[in-house]
């Protein structure tokens, strides 16, 4: 079935200028390829050539099934995940390190959540070269501190590379005898040597205040200077954090006007060729989608900033849920850079997969894009990524379907020409059943 009905009905477009209007059809849409069954999918990253998924739900520990999982990314079709660890409670979002770290080629997963019964977490590494081993947890085991994603970067110039993270600490039920709510930027120090995983690491606490997720520039890469952003959900900022020439470490509120900050990236949002940054909230209603530029060949820590609203309207539809997730740049075709890149956004609470194209993708000092919801998914959205991995340059998508128990995969392709998935309210919501469905554990028989 194409696109020119069920999509349609669900087009929107937002120019911010004019409010809500009608909007053609994008030039792309995302047609469906297939979808695979996985329990609970949440964060989901390409690294090099494997699909990295990690999954959890909200039971407790000792009855929750858990999971971080790879496969093949070219191989989507046919290709069943592999089952990398099942000890980690609540794992979050993932970090290829490298060989050089640990002697093998590894995966660094923060872990944890505010949900009752998962409140402590870590951050953990994961042998890629032996699943089969235990996941080693380097965190300092915290009551009700939880993780989401660390960076590597060599923070006291030893040579060795430590790792960079944000910890949690929400707590949803507020009994008198809880610590208070906060966040903290730390940064684990690594002891060197060659069994550096024999013991946990030393936590550094940075500054106070990032939480949730972080965002480093360059990936953490040591040669470059200290620059991460800081999208703090509890205290409704989005912060700038970098060292001055003293060696002090600084931060600069970007914004404090967008209510609950959910993430914040630097990417080059519009394809201009200038570094930008690309951020959501996560709202109950009203969610948006917001870019942030500047004068490159100035200092962040100084320049002007203007902010830009891309998209506004996205409403939570869950009792406890909020939205949107995660949004990122991609280019339709891969082989196709000169135009703008659409912009693809988690509806997480929203229960929808939404896409933002450019008004007119040829003028690059615009900042209009047509909102189209292309699908209501019944459910929570994760953390979705996309690349052309198959190389027959359209990129494809991934998006994980919470409780579908689903990664529904799909590719661009033009509008006219989409295939229509199956509905989403048709398919059940199937606690666990997705692990009966074939998953290999590695290492176990």
């Amino acid at each position: 079935m194409k696109y020119s009905f069920v999509a349609t009905l669900f087009t929107l477009s937002v120019v911010l200028s004019a409010g809500l209007t009608v909007a053609e059809n994008p030039k792309y849409g995302l047609s469906w390829v297939k979808d695979i069954p996985m329990p609970t999918p949440g964060f989901l990253d390409i690294f090099e050539d494997h699909l990295y998924f990690t999954s959890f739900n909200a039971e407790p520990w000792f009855l929750s099934k858990n999971g971080v999982y790879r496969m093949a990314a070219a191989d989507y079709e046919s290709a069943e995940p592999e089952l990398l660890t099942d000890e980690l409670d609540w794992p979050n979002d993932m970090t290829l390190l490298d060989k050089e770290m640990f002697g093998f080629n590894a995966l660094a997963v923060g872990h944890g959540f505010l949900v009752p019964g998962h409140a402590t977490g870590g951050v953990s590494i994961i042998n890629l070269d032996d699943p089969s081993s235990k996941p080693v947890e380097i965190s300092a085991n915290l009551d009700n501190w939880f993780y989401h994603k660390a960076y590597p970067r060599d923070m006291d110039g030893d040579g060795d590379l430590d790792l960079v993270t944000a910890r949690c600490r929400d707590n949803v039920i507020p009994f008198p005898w809880n610590p208070p709510n906060g966040g903290e930027l730390v940064w684990l120090e690594n002891p060197g040597g060659e069994n550096n995983l024999a013991d946990r690491w030393v936590e550094h606490e940075i500054m106070e205040g990032p939480d949730f997720l972080i965002n480093m520039r360059d990936d953490g890469v040591t040669s470059s200077p200290f620059e991460l952003l800081a999208p703090q959900f509890l205290t409704e900022l989005i912060n700038y954090v970098y060292y001055d020439s003293d060696g002090v470490v600084q931060n600069r509120t970007l914004d404090d006007q967008l209510g609950n900050a959910f993430a914040a990236e630097f990417l080059d949002v519009n394809g201009d060729g200038s570094l930008d940054i690309l951020a959501t909230n996560h709202l109950t209603s009203n969610g948006g989608v917001f870019a942030y530029t500047w004068d490159n060949t100035l200092s962040l820590s100084t320049a002007k900033v203007t902010k830009h609203t891309l998209a506004t309207g996205i409403n939570n539809v869950q009792e406890k849920g909020m939205a949107p997730g995660h949004s990122y740049p991609v280019y339709p075709r891969s082989d196709d850079t000169t135009e703008k890149p659409y912009i693809l956004v988690d509806g997480d609470g929203a229960e929808n997969y939404i896409l933002l194209s450019p008004t007119d993708g040829s003028d690059f000092e615009s900042w209009d894009y047509d909102m189209t919801v292309l699908f209501p998914t019944e459910c929570t959205v994760g953390k979705s990524v996309s690349a052309d991995v198959d190389g027959d340059g359209w990129s494809e998508v991934f998006i994980p379907l919470y409780e579908k128990n689903i990664v529904r995969v799909m590719k661009f392709q033009p509008w006219d020409e989409c295939v229509e998935g199956p509905p989403l309210n048709e398919v059940s919501d199937r606690e666990g059943d997705a692990v009966e469905e074939g998953f290999t554990a590695a290492g176990v028989a």
